[in-house]
């Protein structure tokens, strides 16, 4: 299930090259695809769509993609693309629970790498604090 269909996005064209990534590994490759799709202000749905699609494979597959979101930064998307993201799935952490239960650790996690690998900055978690409607998120 993906929560973005309400987002006019070229999702048509991101799947495919995650998929493709998640088969091959090559970051080089999915960097020069998604540089080639119009996003404009939409950009920041590489990562939502990227992570959401991770969150229904395996944990070697979840790693491949916190590597992807790390390599996509400063060449594909920003910090704030990055933050737009992750600001999305934790507003719909309750809809990715129904596919994937463990989706508020799962999320966690790569949100703990994007800020270990300097994609995020640690104030990005303090701003959530207090602040969460969602109790999955907190």
């Amino acid at each position: 299930m993906f929560i973005t269909t309400n987002v006019h996005v070229p999702q048509k064209n991101t799947e495919p090259i995650i998929l493709e990534y998640l088969e091959h590994g090559d970051t080089g490759e999915a960097i020069l695809a998604f540089d080639e799709i119009p996003f404009g202000s939409k950009r920041f749905m590489i990562p939502v769509i990227a992570v959401e699609i991770a969150m229904d494979h395996k944990p070697s597959h979840r790693e491949m993609t916190s590597v992807l979101v790390s390599d996509l930064y400063g060449r594909v998307v920003t910090q704030k693309d990055i933050g737009r993201a992750f600001d999305m799935l934790l507003k719909n952490l309750s809809d990715l629970i129904l596919d994937t239960p463990d989706a508020p650790t799962v999320l966690g996690n790569f949100i703990a790498r994007a800020i270990a690998d300097d994609c995020l900055p640690p104030k990005f978690v303090q701003s959530y604090k207090d602040k969460v409607e969602c109790d999955h998120a907190r």
